[in-house]
Parts: C-alpha cells; sequence; structure tokens
C-alpha cells in the first residue's frame, strides 16, 4: 500500500457494513509519524434483555458466515478506495 501524509482526524470512521448480526467498521487511521492507513474491525450486534442494541467483540459458530462476508466486504470496500486514490493521483500528477 502506497503511504501518503494526509491529515485526517484521527481514527474516523469512513464507512460501515452490515451483514447479518456482524458490523464491519472501517477506519482511517493516522500513524504517530503522520500517515494514514484504512484498516476495519468487526462486532457483533445484539438485542438486551430491555430490547436496548448492544455490541459485543464475542462470536458464535452461527456468525461464521456472516464473518466472513463482513471480512470481505470490508477488505474489497478498502481495497477500491486505494485503487480510485492511486488513479486520482496518477491523473492529478499528468496534469
Amino acid at each position: 500500500m502506497s503511504e501518503k501524509k494526509l491529515s485526517p482526524k484521527k481514527n474516523a470512521t469512513l464507512h460501515s457494513i452490515r451483514t447479518g448480526d456482524v458490523i464491519a467498521q472501517i477506519f482511517l487511521r493516522k500513524s504517530n509519524s503522520g500517515y494514514a492507513y484504512m484498516d476495519f474491525t468487526l462486532e457483533r450486534c445484539f438485542s438486551t434483555s430491555t430490547g436496548k442494541e448492544n455490541r459485543g467483540a464475542s462470536f458464535f459458530a452461527k456468525n461464521e458466515h456472516e464473518i466472513v462476508q463482513a471480512a470481505h466486504e470490508a477488505a474489497a470496500w478498502i481495497r477500491d478506495r486505494l485503487q480510485a486514490d492511486a488513479q486520482a493521483a496518477l491523473q492529478s500528477d499528468t496534469q
């Protein structure tokens, strides 16, 4: 991945993907040296006994397909975004 210095808000959420009970959240993060990169986290949504929606980092075997699907979609979203950013940079360099 080509790294470039950006000035994003640290740990800004870029995009969320929900597949069943699983949510993938994609973040734009900034390293201590100032380089920006994207990564994602996975969480499971569930309802409490009071009906309030909550999130957790543990999963059940029944979540396997949703985990795989959410991770695949998050990784594809990041790849597509990086490719679009690289193409835009190439176009701006040639103008």
